[in-house]
């Protein structure tokens, strides 16, 4: 999208918070897109530029602190030797809070703390977005009524294998299986993740396979590219204020294991 749609997203937000008595974020949100002058302290020469606020739910500054996350983790993710990119669903429903996401957040935690996951995941990190299904995809999956919020958790594993107990294919191993013990493998994980999330999960598993140069930005930004659509807050029916107000309660990508303490993840805070 272009800067002036992204910009009328944040407008029809921030009309949504005042209409809701969200005074708070309303008047957070309102600080983004201000004009400012600059001026050149060598030539003199004048500058205008706009405000930011850089809340990860606003339209306008999203792009922006994609940008700069995906640099930061950019570095670690091309060192890593199997780069594999796993997402944790669960089944929700409508009537689901959107506490849900805090649940979610809670349940990754407690699966990377398990001795199996840490035998077969040294590092990575993990990103938490929360999203709604379109009219045309529920047509897709014969969905009558809306869902609510999904939350779930995108992650980027450096592991070769990952499974609770199968074992990994022979090298000379053939397409078939691979595939069979691949489907057994993710379903232990399932089962695993389900367990600990406390109701039906599933888990996707693909790997990131590095390009020429041995970066796989692609899947660096796929993975932190926003913790929520600003069309999803702008055009849902119901409240938006607790879903803010949990996704300010919630970091968004949370490094773990070699990455964790990193410096080069660390984000460094930029000159006023």
């Amino acid at each position: 999208m272009t800067p002036k749609e992204l910009s009328a997203q944040r407008d029809q937000l921030l009309e949504k918070l005042r209409d809701e008595g969200c005074i708070d974020y309303a008047a957070r949100l309102s600080q983004c897109g201000k004009p400012l002058t600059l001026r050149c302290t060598h030539c003199t020469s004048p500058r205008e530029v706009f405000t930011r606020c850089d809340l990860k739910w606003c339209p306008s500054c999203q792009p922006a602190l994609v940008a700069r996350t995906a640099d930061r983790y950019r570095r670690l993710a091309a060192d890593m030797q199997w780069p594999l990119v796993v997402t944790f669903n669960v089944v929700h429903s409508a009537k689901d809070e959107p506490g849900l996401l805090r649940e979610v957040r809670r349940a990754h935690t407690k699966l990377r703390r398990q001795r199996w996951f840490k035998k077969h995941v040294p590092g990575g990190f993990v990103a938490y977005e929360v999203s709604r299904l379109t009219q045309a995809e529920r047509k897709r999956r014969k969905l009558r009524e809306d869902s609510g919020w999904h939350p779930h958790a995108h992650c980027l594993f450096d592991c070769k294998w990952l499974a609770v107990t199968e074992t990994t294919p022979r090298p000379a191993a053939t397409k078939q299986e691979w595939k069979r013990k691949a489907q057994i493998a993710c379903a232990e994980v399932a089962e695993i993740w389900s367990d600990v999330v406390g109701r039906v999960g599933s888990v996707h598993v693909r790997r990131a396979w590095k390009d020429s140069n041995g970066g796989i930005d692609a899947a660096v930004v796929e993975i932190v590219k926003y913790a929520v659509k600003g069309v999803d807050l702008v055009s849902f029916e119901q409240p938006i204020g607790p879903l803010i107000y949990e996704l300010d309660r919630t970091r968004q990508v949370v490094p773990f294991g070699t990455m964790y303490g990193h410096p080069d993840v660390k984000r460094r805070r930029s000159a006023p």
